[in-house]
């Protein structure tokens, strides 16, 4: 486990189940856990790492209940409900830990890497006291989208209904596509 100092450091990472969102957390984990961290990986039952990937992680899944929900219900209602199964299965672990280095004469510091698709874990830590990370595994391109949707949501414009002027349609035609040399065009 690392040590800073005479403090030991044991991180808890929250990975949302979508693969461009585990794919990351996985390697984070593994980049961190060769430094010598402690990691304590928690997952959704759904599409849960192989533990003979990493046989030096703590697998810590969490009951999700999303029988009947899937991405079809829309994204956002699968994650609220992801979030909410998710917590309270994460909290009573999370107390556990703390409880534990209270009868223990060694302490590690728990620090909390969440995927920002697990919202909750943010809240949960600061609920607890503990520090938290969030890793964003988007790019930096849907970073405006987080300002720029709200508001074409007020003004009526977001989600788009129909055929709708107001939205510009783009057309490309594969003729005006770069492709280097060294590529096949598709």
């Amino acid at each position: 486990m690392a040590e800073h100092g005479r403090r030991r450091w044991q991180l808890v990472l929250i990975s949302s189940p979508l693969h461009g969102h585990m794919t990351p957390m996985l390697q984070l984990g593994s980049y961190l856990q060769s430094k010598g961290f402690s990691i304590i990986f928690a997952h959704s039952e759904l599409n849960p790492p192989d533990p003979s990937n990493h046989p030096d992680f703590i697998l810590l899944p969490l009951p999700d209940n999303l029988s009947g929900i899937g991405i079809s219900s829309g994204i956002n209602q699968f994650l609220k409900v992801l979030n909410e199964n998710c917590r309270p299965h994460l909290e009573k672990h999370l107390i556990q830990m703390i409880n534990t280095q209270k009868e223990t004469s060694e302490k590690e510091s728990i620090v909390i890497i969440y995927d920002s698709l697990m919202f909750f874990a943010g809240n949960l830590a600061g609920d607890l006291g503990l520090p938290s990370i969030i890793l964003r595994s988007s790019c930096a391109a849907i970073l405006p989208s987080y300002w720029i949707i709200p508001q074409l949501h007020q003004e009526g414009r977001f989600p788009v209904q129909g055929n709708d002027s107001r939205v510009p349609s783009i057309q490309i035609q594969r003729s005006t596509l770069y492709w280097p040399s060294n590529t096949r065009s598709p």
